[in-house]
């Protein structure tokens, strides 16, 4: 079953969808600013999260997508700045997360993504200032991008990871952490004499 949450909702509140086993697909308007507590946890045929454009969404609550076990990829629209603890714990087919252009993203929650054991990679928005113990134990991590070298710096300098392979985050074990330099646009002047 498929739907479409209408334009006047402000919140898929908790545990609205818990236990929908029969819920394949929801769009969710850019109305709705938080997702809370519990909304789709164990929503087992859930495929498909389809935020519209111009998503004002906020917050991804505590259990919000766990064991949603058919969830294979997921685009966190930019304005979330919190992904809460269990978020997505135990979504075992998801593989892609990706966070929109000019996420906002702060918060990444202890043991978030664990149990994603298909999720490879992730790429740490430049905003993320803090990621929860055991957010990717049991997951399929082996690759991390970092947006930022100065976000990169600070956890890495309080979670004990550095730049290379083989390393240790947040309970995912050998996974290759780097950091993305993005270009700045050079702009030159030519001067032609004469």
């Amino acid at each position: 079953k498929s739907v479409s949450v209408g334009t006047d909702v402000t919140s898929i509140g908790d545990s609205a969808f818990k236990g929908a086993t029969g819920l394949t697909s929801i769009t969710i308007p850019n109305t709705v600013t938080d997702i809370s507590n519990n909304a789709f946890y164990g929503a087992n045929k859930l495929t498909t999260v389809t935020f519209a454009q111009g998503s004002q969404l906020g917050s991804i609550g505590e259990n919000a997508f766990q064991n949603a076990t058919s969830l294979t990829s997921i685009i966190v629209p930019a304005p979330v700045t919190i992904i809460g603890d269990y978020a997505f714990y135990g979504a075992n087919k998801l593989n892609l997360i990706t966070f929109a252009a000019g996420s906002k993203l702060q918060s990444i929650g202890l043991n978030a993504f664990n149990n994603s054991a298909l999720l490879a990679s992730i790429t740490i928005p430049a905003s993320v200032t803090s990621i929860g113990s055991n957010a990717f134990s049991g997951s399929g991590l082996k690759t991390v991008v970092f947006e930022s070298v100065t976000n990169f710096t600070s956890l890495g300098n309080s979670n004990g990871f550095k730049y290379g392979i083989g390393q240790t985050f947040f309970g995912a074990n050998n996974v290759d952490v780097s950091v993305v330099y993005l270009s700045k646009k050079a702009v030159t002047d030519y001067y032609y004499p004469g």
